[in-house]
């Protein structure tokens, strides 16, 4: 951002501003006398007089029939000081778009490259005038139509920056490789000449970095906000593409351009970051040592930043610390968006804030504005007088209260109502934001002293939210117990229930360490949907010799055991793991009731379901468990029928769990193999799967002479022939559990063929890995088992086909992309050595060095014995 002119616009100097381009006039001459030398007579008296428009005019006309191209290129540095300057100078916006139509006229004489100094003139005072409108359409002062063709300039001028950016960089790396090729004057000439290029380099990246930071704000695009970012990292020049904020140059940071760049990076990282990462980025700039300009402009950029992620606490937060520091364009800011949102409490607050403190500064023109745009109230008056007034029929109807004479309390309170409303209704009431909370407290009170609980409720909730601290809190409770009042003593909507509702969880989330907070809590689980842990833990917090304790507990149970199932992530596992924790263990005993022994077991197979569950596994308890309810059935406890095969299920599940033995696994699967009706029972198909998902991971993780792996590899044969049954190949595999169950066969059937070179195996392997390719062709385990098993049964061809899959499906320069390049090279240098060949020499086009560590040496090695053996 910029200081503005007089007349609104920015001035020509915004990050790498006037010192970077008098340092690029002066290199942009060499061997040359700037003053004097091409220009005549008239232009030098025309310069000392300061007459630059018709000393612009004499040199345009001498550049016009010039014809040496050393002699251009002086004209041109000439002529670009006066064009800085002539856009540095304060132009209405007329005078600049004739400035600029003229800048164009005369670049169409002009080759492309002695022209593009003044083309990035030219470039860089459209992007002022873009950025002052950019700034517009944020204060809102612009309309829908000017912020498209807004956008519409904005894509133009990308473009034009993009190409002579492209241009630069190319013109950059040629006269650095020319300059190590040269020595003596010339070599002094083309390095002043490189200098050049790379100040206007560093330019024209800066000034699209900003222009696509714009476009990614204006149209939400991910891709310009990007490339924005990856502009400014290379400014930077810390080797990162997208360098963290501590990679900075901290010394860097005193020049503006640097400082503005971090803005700007914060800018465009604002569409996917946070406002934390945000302000890391803007902290960098805190030192007095940063660049005093774009320092000074902190504040707006953290408003402006904050308001387009809706953090309007930030926002607030910002004003606050410094409010005297607050300009203008700050507060507009902060009201214009806040009082759109006015919904949200904090964007509320915040409009509050801005209003308050553009009112005491008596921008009164603002306010007008935003009262007819946002509808704010006209500025009030006659406030205080009748303010007092009804504090003091208050205090009179306290007294009142305290003689016993509640009736003519409550007259007192009724006039004091009613001087609280008019209070409200004069001309200045505004002017009084300070009392504005005590207003809404008194009137609260007022209200529930004459019976008026919902008015209460509304009252209270309002003070609530335009307080801060302790009173917040209490403010709230006020007006939570306001409205369970009012649905104690009136007929109220489900509306009215969701309010109250939703202002105990905002009690519970704002204020967790108030006194009333556990009270909240249980009036929450009253009539709560959704429970949380804290509202678990809260139950459980309940002192043991509390009526409400067993109750209490048993709730908080059910309430972790429906978040582990249903919740997600953190939420789940911390829900399950709290669970097992605070349970208490069920007995089982063989005179136990039927009633008696459904409750215990429903109860074990809750725990055991949280307990077996990868996520929050405890062997022990399971263990202990399962042998508790095996112990008391072999004494004669009886299972009832409904629970015999879920009980069934866990107890594979029990048998299974690591460390495994062998016998573990027999006792497994010869419990749910061969027996009838497979396909119907749902919890022995679920123990099978178990089986065989057990098994599948044994064969990946054990080594092929493992004691574990023939054991395993018949029992997934087994399992899958029980899941199965007589279902071709590719019956179903569009079904996920068909697929994963062949996906287990076909892995079982390839590690057999590979401990005993199994004929029969590895053709069923094969034909297995062929089907699940065939169904899922991008699945990376299923190619790699095909890959395997393919190249063990001497279907080199396949192996190959699979593997070039794989690497398709890797990102170029990654290590997987190098570690499948190389298999697929070792398969295809073994089935058709000449295509390998062929493939190596391209890919050592594009990768000289062959490729990372191991694998570059790899494929070096592989490339250089392709080529001793075809010579």
């Amino acid at each position: 951002m910029m200081p503005s002119s007089p007349k609104g616009r920015p001035l020509f100097s915004h990050g790498l501003g006037t010192l970077i381009w008098c340092v690029f006039l002066l290199v942009s001459l060499p061997g040359s006398n700037r003053s004097i030398s091409a220009q005549d007579a008239v232009a030098g008296w025309l310069e000392s007089k300061g007459l630059d428009r018709l000393r612009m005019s004499r040199l345009e006309e001498m550049l016009a029939s010039s014809r040496v191209e050393e002699e251009q290129d002086v004209l041109i540095g000439q002529l670009i000081e006066l064009y800085v300057r002539g856009f540095d100078s304060g132009l209405s916006d007329e005078e600049r778009s004739r400035l600029e139509e003229r800048g164009r006229r005369l670049l169409k004489g002009l080759k492309i490259k002695t022209g593009d100094p003044l083309r990035l003139v030219l470039l860089r005072s459209r992007y002022a005038l873009a950025e002052s409108d950019c700034l517009e359409i944020r204060l809102q002062r612009l309309d829908s139509v000017d912020r498209e063709s807004m956008i519409a300039r904005l894509d133009a001028l990308a473009f034009e920056l993009g190409e002579l950016r492209l241009r630069l960089e190319k013109r950059n790396e040629s006269q650095k490789k020319k300059l190590g090729r040269t020595r003596g004057i010339d070599a002094e000439l083309l390095s002043r000449d490189t200098v050049t290029i790379d100040v206007m380099l560093g330019q024209a990246t800066y000034l699209e970095a900003w222009v696509r930071a714009y476009l990614g704000w204006l149209t939400n695009s991910s891709e310009d906000s990007a490339l924005s970012q990856r502009l400014f990292g290379t400014l930077f020049d810390t080797g990162d593409t997208y360098p963290e904020p501590d990679a900075l140059s901290v010394d860097r940071r005193s020049y503006d351009w640097y400082a503005w760049s971090i803005i700007g990076t914060a800018f465009a990282r604002s569409l996917t970051d946070s406002m934390p990462t945000l302000e890391s980025w803007l902290d960098l700039l805190m030192e007095e040592t940063a660049a005093e300009r774009p320092r000074t402009w902190l504040p707006f950029w953290r408003i402006a930043l904050a308001l387009d992620l809706r953090d309007f606490r930030t926002a607030a937060r910002v004003l606050s610390e410094s409010p005297d520091d607050a300009t203008s364009e700050m507060l507009r800011l902060a009201s214009v968006v806040a009082l759109q949102a006015s919904d949200d409490p904090e964007a509320a607050a915040l409009s509050r804030m801005a209003v308050d403190m553009l009112a005491s500064r008596g921008d009164f023109r603002l306010i007008s504005e935003l009262s007819e745009r946002f509808g704010l109230p006209d500025v009030k008056e006659g406030f205080l007088l009748r303010f007092v007034g009804a504090w003091q029929l208050m205090r009179d109807a306290e007294v009142r209260s305290a003689e016993g004479d509640e009736g003519g309390a409550r007259q007192l309170n009724r006039k004091a109502l009613a001087e609280m409303i008019a209070a409200e209704r004069q001309p200045d009431a505004t002017a009084f934001p300070e009392l504005r909370l005590e207003l809404l407290r008194m009137r609260g009170l007022c209200h529930r002293l004459i019976g008026d609980h919902l008015a209460a409720g509304e009252d209270y909730l309002a003070a609530s939210e335009a307080a801060g601290g302790r009173d917040a809190g209490d403010l709230l409770w006020s007006s939570i117990q306001s409205f369970l009042e009012h649905e104690r003593t009136a007929q109220v909507g489900l509306d009215q229930v969701r309010l109250r509702m939703d202002l105990l969880d905002r009690f519970l989330m704002l204020h967790p360490s108030h006194p009333r907070v556990s009270r909240a809590r249980l009036l929450r689980m009253e009539d709560a949907t959704d429970p949380t842990i804290d509202d678990a833990l809260a139950l459980l917090a309940l002192a043991e010799d509390d009526e409400f304790a067993d109750v209490s507990r048993k709730k908080a149970l059910r309430i972790l055991y429906r978040l582990f199932k249903s919740g997600q992530g953190a939420t789940s596992v911390d829900a399950g793991r709290i669970f097992l924790d605070r349970v208490s263990m069920p007995t089982f005993s063989p005179g136990m009731t039927e009633d008696e022994i459904d409750a215990s077991l429903l109860e074990a197979l809750r725990i055991l379901s949280v307990s077996l569950a990868e996520r929050t596994r405890d062997r022990g308890i399971a263990l202990a468990l399962m042998e508790a309810i095996d112990d008391a059935r072999e004494r004669g406890m009886p299972i009832p029928e409904r629970h015999r095969g879920q009980l069934g299920s866990r107890r594979v599940e029990v048998l299974l769990l690591p460390p495994l033995e062998i016998e573990d696994i027999l006792e497994a699967i010869d419990e749910f193999t061969g027996g009838e009706g497979i396909e119907s029972d749902p919890f022995t198909r679920r123990s099978l799967k178990i089986i065989l998902a057990t098994c599948e991971s044994l064969l990946e993780e054990e080594p092929l002479d493992s004691p574990l792996v023939p054991v395993s590899i018949d029992a997934v044969r087994r399992a899958g022939a029980g899941l199965i049954g007589s279902k071709p190949l590719e019956a179903d595999l569009t079904e996920s559990d068909q697929w994963l169950i062949l996906r287990a066969m076909a892995l079982a059937e390839r590690i057999a063929h590979e401990r005993s070179r199994d004929f029969d195996a590895g053709e069923m392997g094969f034909a297995l890995y062929d089907a699940l390719v065939r169904s899922r062709p991008n699945d990376s385990r299923a190619l790699h088992g095909l890959v395997r098993v393919a190249e063990a049964t001497g279907r080199l061809e396949d192996a190959v086909n699979a593997q070039r899959v794989l690497l398709s499906g890797a990102s170029p320069g990654t290590d997987i992309f190098f570690e499948r390049k190389n298999r697929f090279l070792e398969l295809l240098t073994r089935h058709d050595p000449k295509r390998a060949r062929k493939v190596l020499d391209q890919h050592v086009a594009l990768y000289p060095e062959y490729g990372p560590g191991a694998w570059g040496v790899a494929l070096r090695t592989l490339h250089e014995s392709l080529q001793g053996e075809s010579q």
